[in-house]
């Protein structure tokens, strides 16, 4: 089960949870824009990580900061 993160920063959720650098900043500014991730998430290599970044993203989908910038 994942646990909970301040969502504040989604890059550090992702990294958090194995999921590369390059990668965690393309799947934060998809969320800040409310882009669609998933063709960044289909671009994940890994079974398990690809899994991780799906869920990670699933969670913050109706999250009041997404396709928000400061």
């Amino acid at each position: 089960m994942m646990a909970d993160f301040d969502v504040s920063f989604p890059d550090g959720q992702y990294l958090a949870h194995g999921i590369s650098l390059d990668t965690a900043l393309l799947l934060a500014d998809a969320f800040h824009k409310g882009t669609d991730p998933q063709p960044i998430i289909d671009s994940i290599a890994d079974q398990e990580v690809r899994e991780v970044a799906l869920r990670i993203t699933a969670n913050l989908v109706h999250h009041s900061a997404r396709g928000k910038r400061k």
